[in-house]
């Protein structure tokens, strides 16, 4: 009995070593949409809105983000965010908001609402950090997280299904974004 419990001591005083991370209670996203990504919108005549928060100006939307945890060492990052888009056309309404994006996993999840009815959270663009990217970030009260986006093969497929199309693809360029993050007081 005296063996089971010292090698359960030993077990539980492994030490467990994490890369510092820190919280971040503010910022946005924002977001350049690509040409194609538009592009594609107007062909298939699926206009682009937003739901407040968001704001939409010159082919840039701003998404609010209220809450992130990024680890410096290696970038890996979650960030939540509110607000979102509605792609909709003259039978179909899709809203695609509370938007969580995974740098680790690299992608960008979002809810999926459609005509008012929710379907998922689904992943719904490929996030893949910039080159600029170095690590270890620094330690600072603002952080921008530079990406690309594209969009996934499950997104792609709801799209088409929903609109009742064959128009979306995986890997369509939805734009380039950067997140900056503040730093909330502690």
């Amino acid at each position: 009995m005296k063996k089971i419990f010292i090698l359960a001591l030993l077990l539980f005083a492994v030490k467990v070593s994490a890369a510092p991370s820190f919280s971040y209670k503010g910022g946005r996203t924002s977001v350049t949409l690509s040409s194609e990504f538009v592009s594609a919108l107007e062909t298939l005549e699926i206009g682009l809105g937003r739901i407040k928060p968001t704001r939409i100006k010159s082919g840039v939307a701003r998404f609010p983000a209220n809450f992130s945890e990024v680890d410096l060492e290696d970038a890996s990052a979650e960030i939540f965010h509110t607000g979102g888009l509605t792609l909709s056309s003259d039978t179909t309404v899709v809203e695609l908001s509370n938007f969580i994006i995974d740098t680790d996993e690299g992608v960008l999840t979002g809810l999926v609402k459609v005509d008012n009815s929710i379907v998922d959270r689904i992943p719904l663009f490929n996030v893949t950090l910039s080159p600029d990217v170095t690590t270890p970030l620094p330690e600072s009260a603002r952080l921008a997280v530079p990406a690309t986006l594209t969009l996934t093969e499950t997104a792609a497929t709801t799209l088409n299904a929903t609109f009742a199309v064959e128009a979306f693809a995986a890997d369509l360029s939805v734009g380039s974004s950067t997140s900056t993050l503040i730093r909330g007081r502690d």
